[in-house]
Formats: C-alpha cells, structure tokens, sequence
C-alpha cells in the first residue's frame, strides 16, 4: 500500500517519467526504507529530476541472484552482463568446476566474480580493476557474501601476472566517444566514463590487449569470455580468430544484437 508521501512523489515526477518509471522507483525506495521522513523523500525527488540512476540513490543493485552495494566509482551492472555470466556457469559446472582458475578484467562492483565465485563453488576467483574506489566496493560485496576473491588494482595493458587461467573474462570499456550523444543523461551523466568510453581511433584497445594476454596466460584448453558493444562485435570477433583461438563463438543477447565472443586456446 502507498503511503501519504506518495502522492508528492508521483506529482514531481510525472512530467519526466512514466507511471511505471514511478511506481518502479517507489518500490525500490521502499525495499531500503527510504520513503517514510518527507525531508529525506524531497532530497530523493530533486535526484531523480536530474536524472540521476536510482540504484546511486538507493546504492544497491540486483544483478543476477544477488544484491550489490553501488556507488559513482561503479557502473550499473546490465542484463546483458547477466547473460555472460550464465554462460560461463553453464559452460563449466557441468564439466566440474574444481581448481579453476578464473581473472575478471575490468571487474567494476566485483558482480561478474562474486557471481561465477557463488555458483562454481571450487572456483578460484581473481579479479582486477584501474580504479581502486571500484576494488573497494567490489571488496564490500564480496564480505556481504563471505566470498574469498582476490582483488587487484592494476592496468591490463600493463599487467604482469604470475600464474596461468583456466578462464579470462571481462567487460571492458567499449563505447567510442562518437556514441555519447545517443546515451541518456542518466548514464551520461552519472556513470564513471573510465569504466564506459574508448577513443574513436582505437576502439578495440582492451580487447586486443586483454585478447593478446589471455595467449599467454591462458591454460591450454582455457576459455576467453567477451562482453562487447553491439556495432563491433564482430569486429572482435575477427580479431580474436587471428590471434589463433579455436572453437570462436559470437553469440547474440535476448534482444538480439551480437554481445559475447567466446573462444577457447587449444595447442594442436
């Protein structure tokens, strides 16, 4: 049931966002008990006016089967995320999970990790990021959920490790600059454009480094797992195959657009 606050919630909103927009934002305000003093609900509605993401309003996310802290420093994560996640699970609990070895590139809130570390239970989970506010709350939710994940702060263009992987995955940085005037303010605005924007000459500029050090530090049979922008997808693809990975997949999202490359290291 609504309370009385929420007839000033829906009259300041409704000239920006759809009844369902609202009634979704409620919900979530509720869910953290944020709705019930008026001083703080005001401070709320001025937010939202600006577009700003209500998961940075309420900190927290769903994503998957778990809740993440969020912050500023972190992108929301995405359906589409979820999708790459999944398949990575359903790709390696079925042949045992035992003693893998798993790097996240790029890793953000800690969601792709703290998920593929929850599900394949025997997993070992190292996961690394530019930023070191992003490690911090990737570290927070990785305590929410008692999970023993490594956590690095580190460049992969200049990343020397020490071990090898059973699996690399990562989603990293892919919008070109030229996109931004096609993205909502809500994103524009809010979102770290660290975790988000790559130069128009060079697109693909983590994949092929994340790409050129799985070569190396990828196990034989290891996997390679990429989230990518709809409108280059193939073209990591391509670049994936030259660097002689076999068994390369580009699979398509539940929306249709072409969003995870999959690719496996077999020496013949």
């Amino acid at each position: 049931m609504k309370d009385e606050h929420f007839g000033l919630f829906k009259d300041s909103l409704h000239s920006i966002y759809s009844t369902r927009e609202i009634d979704f934002f409620w919900k979530e305000l509720q869910r953290y008990n944020l709705t019930s003093q008026h001083e703080r609900l005001s401070h709320i509605i001025e937010r939202l006016i600006k577009n700003e993401p209500i998961q940075y309003i309420t900190g927290q996310s769903y994503f998957y089967d778990r809740e993440f802290y969020l912050n500023a420093d972190t992108l929301i994560p995405r359906p589409e995320t979820e999708e790459l996640v999944d398949l990575i699970i359903n790709d390696h609990k079925k042949n045992g999970d035992r003693d893998l070895e798993i790097l996240d590139v790029g890793t953000g809130s800690g969601c792709i990790p703290i998920i593929l570390s929850s599900h394949l239970k025997h997993a070992v989970l190292t996961a690394m990021d530019v930023s070191q506010e992003a490690i911090k709350v990737a570290g927070r939710n990785a305590e929410r959920y008692n999970l023993n994940i490594k956590f690095v702060i580190a460049d992969i263009r200049a990343y020397e490790a020490q071990g090898l992987y059973d699996v690399i995955v990562s989603n990293p940085p892919y919008v070109p600059e030229t996109e931004k005037s096609l993205m909502h303010k809500n994103v524009l605005d809010y979102e770290p454009g660290l975790a988000l924007f790559v130069s128009d000459e060079d697109p693909l500029v983590f994949y092929r480094h994340i790409a050129d050090f799985a070569v190396i530090r990828l196990k034989n049979n290891g996997y390679l797992y990429f989230e990518c922008n709809e409108y280059n997808a193939q073209e990591v693809y391509t670049y994936v195959k030259k660097c002689d990975f076999k068994n390369v997949h580009l699979f398509r999202d539940l929306q249709g657009k072409e969003r995870i490359v999959r690719a496996q290291k077999i020496k013949e």
